[in-house]
C-alpha cells in the first residue's frame, strides 16, 4: 500500500516485505464465489479505479460499496502437504464421482489445481480444475479416516471447508460437517498415499500450502 496511506484511492503497489499492516490483507466472502480483500491498516478494500475495464487501470484502496470492481476470485492453486512437499491429486485425472484424492509429486496438471470459491457462510467450495467437481468427504462421514473424494456440487456441509492459517504460511482445511481436517494417512511421504479426514493434531501431514492471493 502506497506510504501506508489511509486515503481512498491510494494505489496498491509492490514492495519488499516489512510486515506492516499496509501489507496485510483479510479475505472475506461476499457472494457468488467472490471475495473482498480488506487492508488491515485502513479497513478499505482493493478496488479497480473508476470501475475501469481497460488494461493498465490503477488498482487502489477504497471504502467498500459492493461494486463489481471490488469483487475478486482467488486464482487456481495447488495444495501442497508440508510433511512431504507433494500435492493433493485426483487419482488418474478421473472425471467420475467418488474418485479419491491422494498425494503425488507436483506436475501442475489440472487434476492438481484447485479453485477456492468463497460461500455465503464463510466456508469455501474447493473445485478441481480438470473436472469441475468439488472436494467431498465420502458419504458425509464424520469418522476419522473417511476418504476425500470428488463429487458434483450439491451444497452439503461435507462439501464446505474452512481454510484456517496455522502459521508458517500453512493452512488447515476443515470440513464443516465434521470439524475434521484434510490429512495424509499415516504421515506417508509416498506417491499415492490416501488423503482422508482426521481429528486435528497439528501434524505436518495436516498442514497445507495454498496460494490465497
Amino acid at each position: 500500500m502506497e506510504k501506508e496511506s489511509l486515503e481512498p484511492r491510494a494505489r496498491i503497489i509492490q514492495w519488499d516485505w516489512h510486515g506492516g499492516d499496509n501489507q496485510r490483507f483479510r479475505v472475506e466472502p461476499t457472494a457468488n464465489g467472490y471475495v473482498k480483500i480488506v487492508a488491515k491498516h485502513s479497513g478499505q478494500v482493493i478496488d479497480v479505479r473508476d470501475e475501469s475495464t481497460k488494461d493498465g487501470a490503477d488498482i487502489i484502496q477504497f471504502p467498500y460499496h459492493g461494486g463489481d470492481n471490488q469483487q475478486w476470485r482467488i486464482h487456481c492453486t495447488p495444495v501442497i502437504a508440508r510433511h512431504s512437499g507433494k500435492a493433493l491429486d485426483l487419482t488418474k485425472s478421473s472425471m467420475e464421482n467418488g474418485a479419491q484424492f491422494i498425494q503425488f509429486r507436483f506436475f501442475a496438471t489440472d487434476n492438481q489445481l484447485f479453485r477456492l470459491d468463497a460461500l455465503e457462510d464463510g466456508h469455501y467450495r474447493i473445485t478441481v480444475v480438470h473436472s469441475g467437481k468439488v472436494l467431498d468427504v465420502a458419504n458425509a462421514s464424520a469418522d476419522d479416516g473417511a476418504k476425500i473424494v470428488q463429487w458434483d456440487w450439491h451444497g452439503g456441509d461435507n462439501q464446505r471447508f474452512r481454510v484456517e492459517a496455522v502459521g508458517g504460511g500453512r493452512y488447515r482445511i476443515v470440513a464443516k460437517h465434521s470439524g475434521k481436517v484434510l490429512d495424509v494417512r499415516k504421515q506417508s511421504k509416498e506417491d499415492r498415499a490416501e488423503v482422508i479426514q482426521w481429528e486435528w493434531n497439528g501434524g505436518d501431514n495436516q498442514r497445507w500450502r495454498l496460494n490465497l492471493s
